[in-house]
C-alpha cells in the first residue's frame, strides 16, 4: 500500500457490516481486531472484506477479498487457534492488485477465547447523526421492562463519544424482560424533545454487561433489617481481628486445707491450666479427653499431672 493512504478494513455480509479503525499513513498497517457475525443473522453465503482509503472522498477501495462461508473451518474449544495466512488483494473484477492481507476466518461459538474481545458486527461503528453540520450530543438509554435509565450526555462532542458510566438494574427471576440499549442524540435547547441518532450497521457500542447477586434487596424495613451486609463477602469490610471464646480451667494446690483458720498470706500454687476453644466443639457432642497439667518453673517445664474432662457444648 502507498504511504499516502489512510487504510481501514470493512467486513460485509448482506446488510451487516463491521469497520476497523483507520491506520494513519503507513504502508504496512496492522489492526489486530476480531469481528463476530451471529450465525442466525447471516445473509447470503459470502463474506466480503474491503480495504478502503479514508483519505479519498468516496473511501476508494484499495483491494478486496471474498470468502464462501460454507468453506470456513469450524473451531470449538479446546481446539487450538487457527493460524492466519496471507491473501492477495483483488479488485472488483477479480484481478490481483498490489497488497496482501493476513487474516483467519472460522465458525466458532461463545466459548471461543477470541469471542470475548470481538466486536459484534451487527451492533452499532462511528455514529452518523442525521444533521451532518452539528456535533452529536450522545447519551445511552437503557430499558429493562418498565425501568428506563440514561447516562449523561458525553463530553466528547464527536462521532466517537465515551461515557465510562455504570448503570445498574435490580431485577428478579425469571428474567423474562429484554435489556434494550440505544444511543440517542440530544437535539439542543432550540428543538423539542430528544431524537434517536440514525446509525449505520457499521456503528458499534463498546460495553461490559454482567449479572451478579452481590447486593441484598430488602423485603423488610431498613430500620428493622436483620442483615445489612452485602451478599458477597468481597464487598464486606475487612476483618480487623478474630474474637475467640475460650473456656479456661485452672488447677491449684490448696495449701490452706490443713492450715485450719491460720492464714499467713501464702497463695495457692498453680498446678496447671487447660484452655478449650468453643469454636472447635460441635453442638450436642460429648468430648472426653485427658489434658496434661504443665507449669513453667525456673528449671524448665514440668508436668504436674493430668486432668480428665468430659465436655459437652449445647445452645438453648
Amino acid at each position: 500500500m502507498t504511504v499516502t493512504c489512510v487504510p481501514f478494513v470493512e467486513l460485509k455480509n448482506g446488510n451487516y457490516k463491521g469497520i476497523a479503525r483507520c491506520v494513519e499513513q503507513t504502508s504496512n498497517p496492522e489492526w489486530n481486531e476480531v469481528y463476530a457475525f451471529t450465525r442466525d443473522r447471516l445473509r447470503g453465503g459470502r463474506l466480503e472484506i474491503l480495504v478502503r482509503d479514508k483519505e479519498s472522498t468516496i473511501n476508494e477501495i484499495i483491494g478486496c477479498l471474498s470468502f464462501d462461508l460454507g468453506d470456513n473451518p469450524t473451531r470449538f474449544p479446546p481446539d487450538s487457534p487457527l493460524a492466519e495466512r496471507w491473501y492477495k488483494l483483488e479488485d472488483r473484477n477479480g484481478v490481483k492488485v498490489a497488497g496482501e492481507l493476513m487474516l483467519a476466518t472460522w465458525i466458532g461459538n461463545q466459548a471461543d477465547d477470541a469471542f470475548s474481545v470481538a466486536w459484534d458486527s451487527d451492533a452499532a461503528a462511528d455514529l452518523a447523526p442525521a444533521d451532518k453540520n452539528r456535533k452529536p450530543e450522545a447519551n445511552i438509554k437503557a430499558v429493562l421492562g418498565n425501568l428506563v435509565l440514561r447516562t449523561t450526555v458525553s463530553k466528547d462532542k464527536n462521532p466517537n463519544p465515551t461515557w465510562n458510566e455504570e448503570v445498574m438494574f435490580v431485577a428478579a427471576e425469571p428474567f423474562d424482560d429484554h435489556l434494550i440499549l440505544s444511543v440517542e442524540d440530544k437535539m439542543g435547547a432550540n428543538k423539542e424533545g430528544e431524537e434517536k441518532t440514525e446509525v449505520k450497521f457499521s456503528s458499534r457500542l463498546h460495553m461490559r454487561i454482567f449479572f451478579d447477586g452481590l447486593y441484598h434487596v430488602f423485603d423488610e424495613p431498613t430500620y428493622y433489617s436483620s442483615d445489612l451486609r452485602a451478599t458477597s463477602p468481597k464487598l464486606r469490610p475487612e476483618k480487623i481481628g478474630v474474637s475467640e471464646l475460650v473456656v479456661t480451667i485452672g488447677v491449684f494446690d490448696n495449701c490452706h486445707l490443713q492450715a485450719g483458720d491460720k492464714n499467713d498470706g501464702t497463695s495457692d500454687p498453680r498446678l496447671g491450666k487447660v484452655s478449650i476453644r468453643l469454636s472447635t466443639l460441635e453442638t450436642g457432642r460429648i468430648y472426653t479427653h485427658s489434658y496434661p497439667l504443665l507449669v513453667l518453673q525456673p528449671n524448665g517445664l514440668k508436668k504436674m499431672g493430668e486432668l480428665h474432662l468430659a465436655v459437652k457444648f449445647s445452645c438453648k
